[in-house]
């Protein structure tokens, strides 16, 4: 914290008031919170880049760039024809909710509170 006041003494002042948990790397944990390497969408960019990972970068980024920007047109026309608020697979996910919930019986409990059995 000295260092940091000769070199800034508002940037001191700043951290002062803040909990040292949020900012210092004394608190930092550097270990990795997850042993999954992989994601969905890492998977799903690997397998579109599948042809171009083997070609010259400057090559390779043109072949990225290329997909992307087909990626971006037909994703856009797809959006254009979607007539509703949220996103299909959400709208899926709701719809189902809904057949789900006609099942559910609400009972108000008074003080803005119920329950809900189903």
């Amino acid at each position: 914290m000295e260092r940091m006041r000769s070199a800034s003494e508002d940037a001191y002042k700043w951290l002062q008031d803040k909990d040292p948990n949020h900012w210092s790397l004394t608190f930092f944990i550097n270990t990795a919170l997850s042993d999954m390497l992989c994601n969905n969408m890492c998977e799903a960019f690997n397998s579109a880049i599948l042809n171009a990972r083997d070609k010259p970068v400057i090559s390779m980024m043109e072949m990225i760039r290329n997909y992307l920007m087909k990626r971006l047109v037909r994703k856009r026309a797809e959006l254009e024809r979607w007539k509703h608020e949220i996103g299909p697979k959400v709208f899926k996910l709701v719809e189902k909710v809904k057949l789900e919930s006609n099942i559910c019986c609400p009972e108000y409990y008074g003080n803005h509170k119920y329950q809900v059995r189903g």
